[in-house]
């Protein structure tokens, strides 16, 4: 199998309770690409960094959360 280069990563936060599943999405910036769109978190892969370590980064950095273990 060839190898895949990946340089972004994309997270999707949910909580499940007794009531159901609810997901956060954020809403992109005026003015900026994909304005309005709504999306779940998102960021680039720094340079020696895991995409499970970019997916924890963005996570508290653009939401201020720290994900359950």
């Amino acid at each position: 199998m060839a190898d895949i280069n990946v340089r972004v990563v994309d997270c999707y936060v949910f909580l499940q309770t007794k009531n159901g599943i609810r997901f956060l999405l954020m809403k992109r910036n005026l003015n900026k690409i994909y304005e309005h769109l709504w999306q779940g978190v998102a960021g680039k892969i720094e340079t020696g960094e895991a995409a499970t370590e970019t997916a924890i980064r963005e996570l508290k950095e653009e939401t201020g959360l720290d994900p359950l273990t």
